[in-house]
């Protein structure tokens, strides 16, 4: 950052004072210094993949999920929201989902996906299988920062609880990663 100078020149009457004075500065007063890690957010007009699977990855869309190699990213509460790092403005974007559902043929599953308010899916499961979801993002969905991808898993169960695994620490569905391709 550059250093910057400042003259001011004011009179003021006897007894009054300065107070306080603010400075404003370019950088410090981007929008984008006040979103978590700034240098990480994007036009949307390149293609993005995000690895849940490493922490300053997992960091940059949702601090505190818990991450396992077999189950993904992911936690107990009843929504996990992830903040998708594209500026207001960008294009539609195709946003596709790798992930583990929490479910058996006993005890199906599913959630809701939405995106600053906008319901894009409500996909079921019956088995843990691995699968990729793909959403589009409409470019209207984009014009707030940051943008939301609201997830609400409809089981609160567990591998755990499912008898698939010891992992306690996620519940509905793990995520393993997420990308982000430019429509058109």
């Amino acid at each position: 950052m550059g250093r910057a100078s400042c003259r001011w020149c004011s009179s003021y009457p006897p007894g009054l004072g300065l107070g306080f004075a603010r400075l404003l500065d370019p950088e410090l007063c981007n929008p984008l210094y006040l979103l978590p890690n700034p240098q990480d957010w994007s036009f949307g007009l390149l293609p993005q993949e995000i690895d849940l699977g490493l922490a300053a990855q997992r960091a940059l869309l949702a601090p505190g999920l818990q991450a396992s190699a077999a189950w993904g990213a992911g936690s107990r509460a009843p929504h996990l929201a992830l903040f998708l790092p594209i500026l207001p403005g960008a294009p539609a974007q195709r946003l596709v989902l790798s992930l583990r559902p929490v479910a058996s043929p006993e005890a199906p599953s599913g959630a809701r996906f939405s995106c600053n308010g906008r319901l894009l899916a409500e996909p079921r499961w019956q088995n843990s299988t691995p699968v990729e979801l793909e959403l589009e993002l409409q470019e209207a969905d984009l014009q707030a920062a940051p943008a939301v991808l609201l997830i609400e898993p409809l089981s609160p169960a567990t591998p755990a609880d499912l008898g698939l695994g010891q992992e306690r620490g996620l519940a509905g569905l793990g995520l393993f990663d997420l990308s982000l391709t430019p429509e058109g």
